[in-house]
């Protein structure tokens, strides 16, 4: 395997660095000041908000909106066998829910969507909104449901539009792991104990509302901490992009370093991991690869 050694790093960031009024987008990420001009993982995403204050929202965006999808299950039960009179049909209540649930493998179309066409220069808010607000509507419609197929049109409708906010979140809550996989492991179990914490809560709750108000009002009643989850998401700051195509993840300065493109390669410039993993920094100085 052929190895090559580069000039050392100083001057080669000399000649291949443009000057700071030219350097745009993700081609040149400096250490110092990256979190007000780029919005990286420190302040939170998106340069506007504390690290803190997104976290929290968007744990909360994950707590609300599992709720939401499993306050109204039993009540959704319930109207199915008693007010559409499908107890005597286990097979078309199977059917439903196969139909309905397949609508999650929409997931990575929304997942892609969200990346190559960003609103307003975000790639997760405003889906993560829409999606929120748009299943709280349907939940409504789903209701006042009195026939086979007006079910069959609100139980998709409300997978899909689930689906689409809970990607934007998932997508969100990597986004703002900032690529250190660590964090990104420590966020996913934070994220995941916030979805159980929600289902538990939706479960406990669900009991007493039942025995006060009917099935059809549990599940209209469903529609608030969807609301509440994506007003929620309103909150979490996200750095903006001014294209889906030319922008990648965004890494935090503690992940990776600054970095910078060198011949077509961004590599770390202050001794932290490259980020090409035939790229390594020699011993000295310079930079070798590994071609």
């Amino acid at each position: 395997m052929a190895r090559y050694k580069h000039p050392p790093l100083a001057s080669a960031a000399a000649e291949h660095d443009p000057p700071p009024a030219a350097r745009s987008g993700r081609w040149w990420r400096p250490r110092e000041g990256a979190g007000s001009e780029r919005g990286n993982v420190e302040d939170g995403g998106g340069g506007e908000g504390g690290k803190g204050e997104s976290f929290f929202c968007l744990y909360a965006t994950f707590f609300l909106l599992t709720m939401a999808q499993v306050l109204p299950l039993t009540a959704m039960q319930i109207m199915l066998n008693r007010d559409l009179g499908l107890e005597s049909r286990p097979e078309a209540i199977n059917r439903y829910f196969a139909v309905e649930f397949s609508m999650n493998m929409l997931k990575p179309v929304f997942a892609a969507l969200s990346d190559l066409c960003p609103v307003m220069g975000r790639r997760r808010g405003p889906y993560m909104v829409a999606g929120g607000a748009a299943y709280a509507a349907v939940l409504q419609a789903y209701a006042r449901v009195t026939t086979l197929e007006g079910l069959y049109a609100a139980g998709i409708t409300s997978v899909v539009f689930y689906a689409l906010c809970e990607t934007g979140a998932d997508g969100m809550l990597v986004q703002l792991a900032g690529g250190c996989p660590k964090r990104a492991m420590q966020l996913q179990a934070t994220g995941s104990l916030m979805r159980s914490a929600g289902s538990f809560t939706a479960a406990v709750i669900s009991i007493p509302l039942l025995m006060g108000v009917s099935a059809r009002a549990v599940i209209s009643l469903a529609g608030l901490p969807s609301l509440a989850a994506a007003a929620a998401a309103c909150y979490i700051s996200e750095p903006r992009v001014s294209s889906g195509w030319n922008e990648g993840p965004i890494l935090d300065d503690e992940a990776r370093g600054g970095h910078f493109l060198f011949d077509g390669r961004q590599v770390s410039s202050d001794g932290g991991l490259p980020l090409d993993d035939r790229c390594q920094l020699s011993g000295g100085d310079g930079l070798s690869f590994d071609g």
